[in-house]
C-alpha cells in the first residue's frame, strides 16, 4: 500500500512539473506577443509574472518543489519569449523589408563563396541584423523623443495619477488610495504571512504600470485601461470589507459611469465624424476640376479619410493633420497652402477645422472674411471648455455653450 502511494506521489509530481514547465513557455510566449502588440505591455505584466514566479516556486511542508526550481522556470521562460521573439521578428521583417530575402540570400551566398570564414560571417550576420524590422524597438525609439510626443500633447508626469486616474474611476479613486496605504503598510512588515490574500499584490498591480507610464510626457487616459480590473477587484475588496454606506457608494459609482459614458461616448471628439460627413458631401458634389480643396485638421485626433471617399489619383484634395502641434506650425501651414494657391491657376478653397475653444487665437491671423460653420456638440480635453472663465463672468454662457462646437472655417 505504501509503494503504491509513493507511485501516485511520484507520478503527480512528475506532472506537476510538466505542467510548470509548460506553463513557463506559454507565458513567456505570452508576454512576449504582449511587447509586439505594445510594448507597455510589459509594465502591466511585470508584477502578474513575479507573483506567478512566487507561487510556483514554493517547496512543501517536506520541502519539496511543487513545480520546477527558480533557475528551470526561467529557463522555459526564456525559451518560450525568445522563439516568439525570433519568429515576429522575421515575419515583421518579411512583411515590411521586401529586400530581406535578397539580402538573406546574399549573405548566405558570401558565406559560401569564402568557406565560411569569420570575416565572412560577421559580415553576414551584420547585414541579417541590419535589415531586420523590429516593430516594438521602433515604438519605443519613437515615444522616447519628446519631439514627437509634442506633435500629440506634452503632460506634467503627475496627469495619470492625478487627472487621469480620477477621470477613469471617480469614486473607486478613493478605495485606491486607501488599498496602497494598506500595501504599502503590509510590504514594510517584517512577516510574509500578514501579506497573504492582502492587497499588496493588487497595489503593485496598480502602482508599477501607472508610474512607469508617468515617465513619458504624453499622458492619457486610455493608456491606464489595462489596469481597470485591477481596481474594480480593489474597489470590492474595500467596499464591501470596510466602508460604511455601500449602497450610496455603489450609488454615486454608476452616477459617474452614466456621466462619463455621456461624455466620453457622445460628446468627446463627437463632432469629427459629422464634419467629415459634410466636407465629403460638399467635394461630391462639386467638380474635381474646377476647385482645389485643402482641409487642415488642428487640435483634433487624426480624421479618418476613407470617409472623404477619395480616390486615389485624386490631386484636388489635401489633407492636413497637424494634430496638437503649436500655433506656429499652423500658420507655417496655412502660409505654405496659401502660397500653392497664388501660384496655382484653379480657384481654392481652404478649411479648418478646429475646436472652438482654439479659434479665436486662430482668428486672428486670418482674414475678416472667414465663415464660420459650428457642429455640436464636441469636447477635447487638451483644450477644455473655459469652465473658469464663465464662473469669473468673464464669459458669457452662450459663449461657454460653443466652446462645446467643433468649427470649420473657409478662408476666402
Amino acid at each position: 500500500m505504501k509503494s503504491k502511494l509513493t507511485a501516485i506521489n511520484s507520478e503527480l509530481s512528475h506532472l506537476r512539473t510538466c505542467i510548470s514547465k509548460l506553463v513557463s513557455f506559454l507565458l513567456g510566449a505570452i508576454v512576449t506577443s504582449g511587447f509586439f502588440n505594445r510594448p507597455t505591455f510589459l509594465v502591466f505584466a511585470v508584477v502578474p509574472v513575479i507573483y506567478w514566479v512566487c507561487s510556483a516556486t514554493k517547496r512543501d511542508q517536506y520541502g519539496r518543489w511543487f513545480g520546477v526550481p527558480l533557475t528551470g522556470i526561467v529557463f522555459y521562460f526564456s525559451s518560450g519569449a525568445l522563439l516568439t521573439f525570433v519568429t515576429f521578428a522575421l515575419l515583421d521583417t518579411v512583411y515590411f523589408n521586401h529586400d530581406f530575402t535578397t539580402v538573406a540570400a546574399k549573405s548566405w551566398k558570401s558565406c559560401i563563396e569564402d568557406s565560411f570564414s569569420m570575416n565572412s560571417v560577421q559580415n553576414g550576420i551584420q547585414e541579417l541584423l541590419s535589415s531586420l524590422v523590429v516593430t516594438p524597438w521602433n515604438f519605443i525609439k519613437y515615444n522616447t523623443d519628446s519631439n514627437n510626443l509634442a506633435h500629440h500633447g506634452l503632460h506634467p508626469w503627475f496627469t495619470h495619477l492625478v487627472v487621469n486616474l480620477p477621470l477613469l474611476l471617480g469614486p473607486l479613486y478613493i478605495p485606491f488610495i486607501i488599498a496602497c496605504v494598506i500595501g504599502a503598510t503590509q510590504l514594510l512588515q517584517s512577516d510574509r504571512e500578514t501579506t497573504k490574500g492582502s492587497l499588496t499584490w493588487l497595489s503593485l498591480m496598480a502602482l508599477v504600470p501607472i508610474l512607469s507610464l508617468s515617465m513619458f510626457p504624453h499622458q492619457e487616459p486610455r493608456f491606464l485601461i489595462p489596469v481597470l480590473p485591477v481596481f474594480v477587484v480593489m474597489g470590492a475588496k474595500l467596499v464591501s470589507a470596510t466602508m460604511p454606506g455601500k449602497l450610496s457608494f455603489f450609488a454615486l459609482w454608476v452616477v459617474f459611469n452614466i456621466l462619463m459614458t455621456l461624455v466620453y461616448g457622445y460628446m468627446h471628439q463627437a463632432a469629427l465624424i459629422p464634419a467629415l460627413s459634410i466636407y465629403q458631401q460638399k467635394l461630391s458634389s462639386s467638380s474635381q476640376l474646377s476647385k482645389s480643396y485643402h482641409a487642415i485638421f488642428y487640435k483634433t485626433y487624426p480624421p479618418p479619410r476613407h470617409l472623404l471617399l477619395l480616390q486615389t489619383n485624386n490631386t484636388q484634395a489635401s489633407v492636413y493633420e497637424l494634430a496638437g502641434a503649436p500655433l506656429d506650425t499652423f500658420l507655417q501651414t496655412l502660409r505654405q497652402v496659401q502660397t500653392g494657391c497664388s501660384t496655382s491657376k484653379s480657384k481654392c478653397q481652404i478649411n479648418i477645422f478646429l475646436p472652438s475653444t482654439v479659434t479665436p487665437a486662430v482668428l486672428k491671423h486670418l482674414p475678416e472674411k472667414t465663415d464660420v460653420t459650428s457642429i455640436c456638440p464636441h469636447l477635447t480635453m487638451e483644450d477644455p471648455p473655459r469652465l473658469r472663465a464663465w464662473w469669473k463672468r468673464r464669459l458669457s454662457f452662450q459663449d461657454f455653450i460653443m466652446d462645446f462646437c467643433l468649427n470649420i472655417l473657409t478662408v476666402k
